[in-house]
């Protein structure tokens, strides 16, 4: 389900260092986690149709035996958007966000009694590339669409494939027009910097993927970027591959995603990039 362009170049980049890899499934049962000598986490964004669970399993599964990029502690907080309350805590900057949990009966007029939010963002906690998504004015279809998220389930067409998610907690943010302006992806690899884009929405749409149609191009961060990025970085137990998602606000940088778990990383579009990754994940297996 995964458009994964990356793996292909990290694996170049470390046959040329004399290191051998391969892409497996991580739910193909004939695998035997236990050879590698490292297993990285790249592509496994079917885990969100109600395979959540056999993923935790399987995290857990692989670290019994083999380290695991990134680790899982790492990835099961990741899973979840109620990860971005605790950044909220530790200090990280965020849009403004109410998460509303599974099961919950409350109307939408009920969860905004205290906020005057009319343009919404409606997304499901466990989702990758905007699946479940939707902007929508305050009012009846808002409603629908939590109500589907949180109580119902809900379809999703991809490429011609139907996907269906159960229910699960819904995060409700107000619509950041600044969006339109673009998207800032900051990468890290261990707790450096090694790369920042800028990701624009095609026209009429507000997904900032190239799955999407999106225009990708080279950033140079500003230094309240920077500092907001240190902030979830430093947030973070042992991060070894990380990319952080702002929107640029009048009120600053607003951190919207952290991508822990299986990053898209554009290494189609900067193949350098995945230099460093490669010379990190050297390092470690050098010990």
């Amino acid at each position: 389900m995964t458009l994964d362009v990356d793996s292909d170049i990290l694996i170049q980049a470390l046959q040329k260092r004399g290191v051998e890899s391969k892409k497996v499934s991580w739910d193909d049962p004939s695998v035997d986690w236990a050879e590698p000598d490292l297993c990285i986490s790249k592509s496994t964004s079917n885990y969100i149709f109600g395979k959540d669970k056999p993923f935790r399993e399987w995290m857990k599964r692989v670290e019994d035996t083999t380290p695991l990029w990134n680790t899982r502690r790492v990835m099961e907080w990741n899973l979840d958007k109620h990860y971005l309350k605790d950044l909220e805590e530790k200090g990280v900057p965020i849009p403004p966000t109410i998460v509303v949990e599974r099961w919950s009966t409350k109307s939408l007029e009920e969860v905004l009694r205290d906020v005057e939010w009319q343009d919404l963002i409606i997304k499901p906690v466990i989702s990758a590339g905007s699946f479940g998504l939707q902007r929508l004015k305050r009012g009846e279809d808002a409603e629908k669409h939590l109500r589907a998220v949180t109580n119902e389930g809900f379809t999703i067409e991809f490429q011609g494939v139907t996907y269906t998610s159960g229910p699960q907690a819904a995060i409700i943010q107000p619509f950041l027009q600044e969006i339109f302006g673009g998207e800032v992806s900051l990468i890290y690899f261990g707790r450096e910097l090694c790369n920042s884009v800028l990701k624009i929405a095609k026209a009429g749409d507000i997904r900032s993927h190239p799955g999407y149609g999106a225009k990708v191009i080279s950033h140079t961060p500003s230094p309240e970027e920077l500092r907001v990025g240190d902030l979830v970085i430093d947030s973070v137990e042992e991060p070894h591959f990380a990319r952080i998602d702002l929107v640029r606000t009048s009120m600053g940088p607003r951190v919207i995603e952290v991508e822990l778990i299986e990053p898209f990383l554009f290494f189609d579009m900067f193949p350098e990039t995945a230099e460093p990754f490669a010379n990190h994940i050297i390092d470690f297996l050098k010990g």
